[in-house]
């Protein structure tokens, strides 16, 4: 049974992944009965992959992370196209999820959690902080030096991999991080995490709404312990109090998780 809106719009960046790398985003993605638009943003993926991928009914845009000022990673460009499909599309109703793809699966629904409108961000597990974990404390420096690092050290971590929020919520959040990746003198791989996590703890945006890792719809799992991921009888990950996690990101840090995960949806 489908579920949610037709509006509803689930974007993502692939490049250079082979089939097997996006299948498990794909089709956990439909299971859930998602009734929305996936839209995926391409740099040389196979052509097999393509083939396959609008069969399932993903939506395929080939693109380039160029821009006039200068040519940005694929996870820093990412944004800059969002936001040129968005503004593109007539109306506001649906709302958007931007997402990783490759290290992400779906058990349920992501928006069906999501009931006020805003821009909503997702930390990592608390047992970290900005300056304590070593990618996240460098990627800050390179993009604004040490006094900012020092600010924000002991802030815990936004994982910039999912946004979820009404369109013109988006767009307002893609307006300013565009604007903070244009900024840098440099894009470079963690460029995107240094600047969501400066727009989320210094309240760039309006209408944030942030979420603990330990509830809400989406479970980032690269910093927490193989002995704290939980699976119940039918072998959905699930909170303490047996609640099935919308959204799984990173669950290839754990291999034997990844097993059950690709058995499960492949």
């Amino acid at each position: 049974m489908k579920t949610g809106n037709a509006d509803d719009l689930v974007l993502g960046a692939a490049t250079g992944y082979a089939l097997e790398d996006l299948l498990p985003f794909v089709l956990s993605l439909k299971k859930t009965g998602y009734a929305g638009r996936i839209c995926l943003f391409v740099w040389d993926l196979e052509p097999k992959a393509m083939v396959v991928l609008r069969r399932l009914g993903v939506e395929l845009y080939p693109c380039s992370v160029s821009q006039s000022d200068k040519t940005y990673t694929v996870t820093g460009g990412r944004f800059f196209v969002f936001q040129d499909f968005l503004k593109g599309l007539a109306g506001d109703g649906g709302r958007v999820m931007l997402t990783d793809v490759r290290d992400v699966v779906f058990q349920r629904n992501p928006f069906d959690a999501i009931e006020a409108a805003g821009v909503h961000v997702f930390f990592e597990h608390d047992a970290s902080t900005l300056g304590r974990e070593a990618f996240n404390a460098a990627a800050i420096v390179r993009a604004y030096g040490p006094d900012v690092l020092d600010t924000l050290a002991g802030k815990p971590i936004a994982c910039v991999g999912v946004v979820i929020g009404d369109q013109p919520s988006i767009l307002a959040y893609l307006e300013r991080i565009t604007a903070e990746l244009g900024a840098m003198a440099e894009d470079f791989f963690g460029s995107d995490q240094a600047a969501h996590n400066r727009i989320v703890h210094e309240n760039a945006v309006e209408n944030c709404v942030a979420h603990g890792n330990d509830a809400g719809p989406v479970l980032h799992m690269a910093l927490v312990a193989p002995s704290a991921v939980r699976v119940n009888g039918d072998g959905c990950v699930v909170r303490a109090n047996g609640e099935v996690i919308p959204v799984l990101h990173q669950y290839d840090r754990h291999p034997a998780l990844q097993h059950h995960l690709l058995r499960k949806y492949l």
